[in-house]
C-alpha cells in the first residue's frame, strides 16, 4: 500500500515537517485522519458505484472529505486525495470535481 502512495507520503511529510517538527505524536493522529478521510472518499465512491449512494448524497460526502482535507491540513493533501481516489474510481468522476 505504501508503494502506492509516494506523492501522498511526500505531502504528507513535507506538512508534518512544516507543522509539527517536534511533535511526534501529532503527527501519527494527523496522518491518521488523513487516511480516514480517504477511506470515507473511497468508501463513499464504491457505494455511488453500486448504485447505493445517489449522486447528490455521494457528492455531498465527497465535498465534505475534501473540504476537511483542505482546512485542516492543505490544499495540496486534498489534491492528492482526489487524484487517489479518482484513479482508484474512475465512474467517480461525475461527483469528484
Amino acid at each position: 500500500m505504501i508503494k502506492k502512495l509516494p506523492k501522498l507520503w511526500l505531502v504528507l511529510i513535507s506538512f508534518s515537517i512544516s507543522n509539527f517538527s517536534s511533535k511526534a505524536l501529532a503527527n501519527q493522529l494527523d496522518m491518521a485522519n488523513i487516511f480516514r478521510m480517504i477511506g470515507w472518499m473511497q468508501a463513499t465512491c464504491t457505494f455511488y458505484t453500486m448504485g447505493a449512494l445517489t449522486e447528490d448524497v455521494a457528492d455531498i460526502g465527497i465535498q465534505i472529505s475534501l473540504k476537511t482535507l483542505k482546512e485542516d491540513f492543505s490544499p495540496a493533501v486534498a489534491k492528492e486525495a482526489k487524484s487517489m481516489t479518482l484513479k482508484k474510481y474512475p465512474d467517480c468522476s461525475k461527483i469528484i470535481p
